[in-house]
């Protein structure tokens, strides 16, 4: 496993903050006294620093990478946990559907990482 980022400056991003998996990531980054920037929806209200994102929306990583770029961070790692289901489940299922699912839950998420290198 890699190493973590040390208790200074230096930030984990977490995309999908508010959802069952991205809120407890955003915890076991709190409990290790590791800081966290989140990427969320907006309106959403967390205890730490956050950047409205909607990876449904295709402007929304660039949107995304000029916010983070005016934060006084350093990024040293990105947990990704934004994701749908509901595009690729019952009679939803078709090829639109898994290409929309795979640009919100992959491709939009590591484009914007990718950008920030």
């Amino acid at each position: 496993m890699d190493e973590l980022p040390s208790k200074s400056k230096d930030s984990v991003l977490v995309t999908g903050a508010t959802g069952t998996i991205g809120s407890a990531v955003l915890q076991e980054l709190h409990d290790r006294d590791l800081q966290a920037v989140a990427v969320a929806r907006e309106g959403s209200s967390l205890a730490v620093p956050v950047v409205t994102g909607d990876f449904t929306r295709s402007e929304s990583p660039d949107q995304i990478i000029d916010a983070l770029t005016e934060l006084d961070s350093t990024f040293r790692g990105a947990i990704l946990c934004a994701g749908v289901d509901s595009y690729i489940s019952g009679k939803n299922f078709d090829s639109e559907a898994c290409h929309q699912a795979l640009r919100i839950n992959a491709t939009s998420q590591l484009s914007m990482v990718m950008s920030m290198l």
